[in-house]
């Protein structure tokens, strides 16, 4: 399993390696320093596959790897010489085996395949192109499917198709229908019986202004 080979005021000792470790002198880290010149929050080391990745919090003395200060989050390779103020962390990388495993019964090929996520190591369906945990995007590559003796192995990449956009096909405007004869005649009839109607007020009007 790999871990780290801590050598501070403690003495020298060891602490494993998961997913996640914080570093720091203050308590509510994963791994506590006994060292004065250590940030309460140092710095941290997750995992990322198979290799693990080490950054920096910040700290106020700076976190070395093999005498080089770390500004930007750098992998860690096996045998790699971590210093944290007065304290010494070496990193033993150790290969885990590869155990056996059986897909479950009654699934399909397709919901055995699985597609595991290069940031946080998470299982995703072979269909997924985004980490349904972290929401990073899933390599092309990596897709593990299961042999009939049951052991985990690398299919065919998956190639996934760019979505097509579906656009709306043009629409003609109508051409305005036409009115047919009958209709104009009564229009027509209409407006001449207004017509008619105004001109007898106005008349009716103009006489009874006359003759009073």
């Amino acid at each position: 399993m790999t871990h780290l080979i801590v050598k501070d005021g403690n003495g020298v000792w060891q602490a494993p390696l998961g997913r996640l470790l914080t570093i720091g002198r203050g308590r509510n880290n994963d791994l506590v320093l006994n060292s004065v010149y250590a940030s309460r929050r140092h710095a941290w080391i997750w995992r990322q596959g198979d290799r693990f990745i080490i950054e920096d919090l910040g700290s106020t003395h700076g976190t070395y790897v093999n005498g080089r200060r770390v500004t930007t989050p750098r992998f860690l390779p096996h045998d790699d010489v971590i210093v944290m103020g007065d304290a010494s962390l070496f990193f033993v990388a150790e290969p885990e085996p590869i155990t056996e495993r059986t897909p479950p019964q009654g699934l399909s090929q397709v919901e055995t395949d699985r597609r595991f996520c290069p940031r946080c190591s998470a299982v995703n369906l072979p269909t997924a192109s985004y980490c349904e945990h972290c929401g990073a995007p899933l390599p092309t590559t990596g897709v593990v499917s299961w042999s009939e003796d049951g052991v985990p192995t690398r299919a065919q990449p998956i190639a996934f198709q760019e979505p097509v956009i579906a656009r709306p096909f043009p629409t003609t405007p109508s051409s305005p229908t036409r009115r047919s004869g009958s209709t104009t005649a009564w229009v027509l009839i209409l407006l001449l019986v207004i017509l008619t109607l105004s001109l007898l007020c106005i008349l009716g009007m103009l006489a009874a202004y006359l003759f009073t």
